[in-house]
């Protein structure tokens, strides 16, 4: 059971994956996909990002607020931090 569960929602992610990106068929998503992070790892954009690795929640303002929210008073003391255009919810420094 569970493993027909997650095979189900890869395939509901990598479908709107590739509805939200413009490509009719899924698994031209996925040779698209497979290719941008092959270029990615060929022009040396593996470093690591500490926006997405040291904080809580990473994304629109509305996203972070949500989930700091959510968090409630577990996410009483951390701080959200405008970055770039996007916000982090994160351990204060």
């Amino acid at each position: 059971m569970i493993q027909k569960f997650k095979v189900q929602w890869f395939k509901v992610r990598w479908q709107s994956g590739s509805e939200l990106s413009g490509f009719a068929d899924p698994r031209d998503f996925q040779r698209a996909h497979r290719q941008w992070v092959e270029q990615g790892l060929e022009n040396g954009l593996a470093s690591r990002d500490d926006r997405w690795s040291e904080a809580i929640a990473v994304g629109s303002l509305t996203f972070v607020e949500s989930v700091k929210n959510e968090l409630g008073f577990k996410a009483a003391h951390r701080d959200m931090v405008e970055s770039d255009g996007s916000y982090a919810l994160r351990e204060p420094k």
